[in-house]
């Protein structure tokens, strides 16, 4: 397909229909086209046959000879010229989000020797780490399923020490260096139909080859046998409907409604006659597209389960669409969906957009060395719950329910995918298309009272099911905790400090509700002590004292662990960042520190500029703005 600009010339009988091509020459559109006039100034692409004009797409309108052939989707605003197939210069600057990245470390950095597990080794520490928890913002941690309370056990609040390993972890994996392991690997869907970015194109490359046919459901498999042809036909009365119609032996489709512009839906003709012609879905075809979250048609069309019970109605199979495509992997794929424009399963994974370096099983980095790794070797650090400090009394918010926790999908990939300054957005079909990275949430002061502006509170208990219910604790309550290690190595322990010792005004972020602003937390008072095996062995009891000598004495030089744990990770990263001398000042850590960072909520315009972009009543995403980098973004922030 090609490229065109619409252009309505005037006539004395009223006006004609021209396409530009890219290279300035013009085209007349015969009249039987009805290209609508205020398509005039509009882009969109064209199909020829044999040079002559098959049909032409503008929006999620598509037109033949003789009919409108109306898209799925409602016409969307047409498109600025240069606005296609790429975002404009200044798209960085709009973008907004309660959330960021921190790049992906070009290099892996090892993890020391792992040693054996059945003994106290001579040069390794043992002990524990005690600090306290301040919550700056409102914390929530779900007590069980379907409740409202806060995390206790025994009708004590604490803080469960499994979030406190995976807030640490989560930082650690970032400062040391690791590799890029924990991830959702689902296949992503999309569709591009009226997509500002190189998607859409994409995405009619695609649809285009897709056939109609009957998803069967036999001896615990799928199948489709395919349907004679397909066609259009005018009515939108209903949605998301099947009939079938006795004397033409067809099957009419209803989809969902979208805007206003629409006005077909599809017919499926009857089945080929020989079954020989069915075709098996794999089971990673039913996974993926079980998978897709984002469909947004109704339980009750659910294609597969419609297959599976066999009703009465659709005893020759349920009427789909498919599209036949082949994988990252190479393997021969089905796309299946219940329209004639359906959502698309991109061919790529995300993994195949993480560096191989960074996946790679053959190398041990420090994460794992600290918190193991499964079926292989066990972890030597042991996070106990919290407790809630004495003398602190009325620690709960009201029960209430939050605003809906809604975020842009990492099929919103001008912000999951890095791009570069083409001028072409990349997809997850990019083959060269990397990840951002580690995304994190900034800290937002949120105001708990309902009635403010960018309020994180209802203000009352909604019950549905976008909402949740919780009781939160309220801001400036404090817990203490206990991390214990064994055999760690300096470098380890390290590790583990660094992490829990932030740069001031740094804080962490904990539970649910992040991107709304909850769950920021300050770790203070940090304590630090050894266990000193010899003395421990030396003496059973403590001398002069009915009591055992546990041998255990504080370290008041956490800062020397940290720096054995800086210099190790610098060594170990390119030569460019072995310039500097401390971590911190490296580039992917002046980013993480940016994120981490409470200043930033003292900016006013915080709030609205780490928000998540609305598509109503105008449409943020329209133009896939891309997220600019911590940094940028903070510096943005505090100019405008």
């Amino acid at each position: 397909m090609e490229k065109v600009k619409i252009k309505n010339v005037q006539t004395k009988k009223g006006y004609d229909v021209e396409l530009e091509f890219e290279n300035g020459r013009r085209m007349k559109v015969p009249h039987d086209f009805e290209i609508p006039k205020d398509y005039d100034g509009a882009e969109g692409m064209v199909e020829r046959k044999n040079g002559q004009i098959a049909r032409i797409v503008l929006g999620e309108n598509e037109y033949k000879k003789a009919e409108i052939q109306q898209i799925e989707n409602s016409k969307t605003n047409e498109t600025k010229e240069g606005s296609s197939m790429s975002y404009s210069s200044n798209s960085q600057s709009k973008a907004r989000a309660p959330y960021n990245f921190v790049p992906l470390n070009e290099k892996v950095v090892d993890a020391e020797s792992v040693l054996e597990f059945n003994r106290y080794h001579k040069d390794r520490y043992s002990g524990h780490i005690d600090f306290e928890l301040e919550t700056i913002t409102p914390l929530y941690i779900r007590r069980e399923s379907g409740s409202s309370e806060f995390f206790s056990i025994d009708g004590k609040v604490k803080i469960p020490g499994s979030s406190m390993r995976g807030m640490i972890r989560a930082i650690i994996e970032i400062t040391s260096f690791s590799k890029f392991k924990f991830f959702n690997d689902n296949r992503l869907y999309y569709r591009g139909l009226a997509d500002m970015s190189s998607l859409r194109e994409h995405y009619y490359q695609k649809i285009n080859d897709k056939k109609a046919g009957y998803l069967i459901f036999k001896e615990n498999k799928y199948f489709i046998r395919p349907a004679v042809d397909f066609n259009r036909f005018e009515d939108i009365s209903r949605e998301f409907e099947h009939e079938y119609d006795k004397k033409t032996k067809t099957w009419k489709v209803w989809s969902g409604k979208v805007g206003n512009k629409k006005k077909k839906n599809w017919v499926i003709l009857e089945p080929e006659p020989s079954a020989d012609t069915e075709i098996e879905l794999s089971e990673q075809d039913v996974e993926d597209y079980k998978n897709d979250k984002n469909r947004g048609t109704p339980e009750k069309f659910d294609i597969f389960e419609m297959a599976e019970k066999h009703n009465e109605k659709y005893s020759n199979g349920v009427p789909v669409f498919y599209a036949p495509y082949t994988d990252s992997q190479n393997y021969a794929r089905i796309a299946v969906g219940h329209t004639g424009f359906f959502r698309l399963p991109y061919e790529h994974i995300i993994s195949d957009h993480i560096p191989e370096n960074l996946k790679k099983d053959d190398i041990i980095d420090i994460p794992e060395a600290i918190f193991g790794v499964e079926n292989k070797f066990a972890g030597r650090v042991f996070f106990e719950d919290l407790d809630l400090m004495q003398g602190q009394n009325n620690i709960f918010l009201s029960e209430t329910s939050p605003k809906i926790l809604s975020s842009p999908k990492p099929t919103t990939f001008q912000h999951y995918l890095k791009q570069d300054k083409s001028g072409v957005l990349k997809h997850w079909d990019n083959v060269n298309a990397i990840i951002r990275g580690y995304k994190l949430y900034w800290h937002r002061n949120t105001p708990d009272d309902a009635k403010e502006p960018f309020t994180w509170n209802e203000g009352k208990i909604i019950h549905d099911s976008q909402h949740a219910v919780i009781t939160p604790i309220k801001r400036n309550i404090k817990f203490s905790g206990r991390i214990r290690f064994e055999n760690f190595s300096e470098i380890e322990l390290g590790a583990l400090l660094f992490a829990i010792e932030l740069p001031d005004k740094c804080y962490h972020k904990l539970g649910m509700g992040k991107p709304l602003g909850l769950g920021s937390v300050k770790i203070c008072n940090v304590s630090l002590y050894i266990i000193d095996r010899r003395k421990r062995y030396f003496s059973l009891f403590v001398e002069g004292k009915d009591a055992w000598n546990m041998a255990i004495e504080k370290n008041k030089d956490t800062g020397k662990f940290k720096n054995f744990f800086n210099n190790y990770v610098l060594k170990g990263i390119t030569e460019e960042n072995r310039r500097v001398e401390n971590l911190w000042d490296t580039r992917r850590m002046k980013l993480l520190k940016h994120i981490l960072n409470w200043e930033n909520s003292e900016n006013p315009e915080w709030l609205k500029k780490t928000s998540y972009m609305q598509i109503k009543p105008e449409n943020e995403f329209r133009k896939r703005p891309i997220l600019a980098e911590p940094d940028k973004f903070c510096h943005k922030e505090k100019s405008d």
